[in-house]
């Protein structure tokens, strides 16, 4: 685990917990939930960072349906070849259809012997009750500064102005960063991010409606946008947190029912004016 940067206290409760088999990894997308799950995974099943675990299966995706995860209950039963147990990696919960976690969840309560399961959600407070009840939750916390800024260099190369205006959208997200700056779109993100700055300009408000950047991207932006203003204001500090939370369900409402970007934005410029 000496390889993964930063999560100190989850590494920690990780490492005391080893007889636990299910485990919910929760935390914004992009801090290392998956990186933090597959280095472990590598390292509790070979010792050694430098082979490759042949008793770890990953499923990922943007949909994760139920034959996947019969595949990975068809890995877990099998007999294990390098080591004692069976590893499976779920990327991620908000990913999987409602048959696949109906599925999942009768996994859970009578996990395979000598397996260990690890779902990451980017959502926790959109967990289920059901799959929440049968899982060890190890919450991760985004990076520091100098955390982030040395994951993200060690994958992509960019100037010290680059990383400060992306660090100031995605706060601890190494990931999310880097993903920025390898598709070259870290400019559509700021002129987004400039935009919010003058929502009572209703030429901005057009460019925040008609943005072509993605839904999720936006709210990971907006959210920032409404923390820096918080550390700001020495007054207002309610109004600002109420819009945060009102901006926040609206967001979780747009995902669920595939609401209409233009709809959804249109009515965080309302929230915020």
């Amino acid at each position: 685990m000496k390889r993964v940067i930063g999560h100190n206290q989850a590494k920690k409760k990780l490492m005391n917990n080893l007889s636990v088999q299910s485990w919910l990894i929760c935390g914004k997308k992009g801090i290392g939930k998956a990186t933090f799950a597959k280095s472990f995974s590598n390292w509790f099943l070979t010792k050694n960072y430098d082979v490759a675990a042949l008793d770890l299966h990953i499923i990922e995706g943007d949909t994760i349906g139920i034959e996947k995860v019969r595949e990975m209950k068809n890995f877990l039963h099998l007999s294990p070849i390098q080591s004692e147990h069976k590893i499976a990696i779920i990327d991620s919960l908000e990913a999987m259809t409602n048959n696949a976690k109906n599925a999942i969840l009768k996994i859970l309560e009578e996990p395979p012997k000598n397996s260990k399961i690890f779902i990451i959600s980017h959502k926790p407070y959109d967990i289920q009750t059901t799959i929440l009840c049968r899982c060890f939750q190890l919450n991760l916390l985004p990076l520091t500064y100098d955390e982030t800024n040395q994951v993200a260099s060690s994958r992509c190369k960019f100037d010290d102005q680059t990383f400060d205006e992306m660090i100031t959208l995605f706060p601890g997200m190494p990931g999310m960063i880097i993903n920025a700056i390898s598709s070259d779109t870290y400019e559509v993100y700021k002129c987004f991010y400039k935009f919010l700055h003058d929502l009572k300009n209703p030429n901005m408000i057009n460019k925040v409606i008609n943005s072509e950047i993605e839904l999720e991207l936006a709210s990971y932006i907006i959210q920032a946008f409404i923390l820096e203003s918080i550390k700001r204001e020495v007054n207002g500090v309610e109004i600002l947190l109420s819009q945060w939370k009102k901006i926040d369900e609206l967001f979780v409402v747009a995902k669920q029912l595939h609401l209409d970007k233009k709809h959804v934005l249109a009515n965080v410029v309302n929230i915020m004016t």
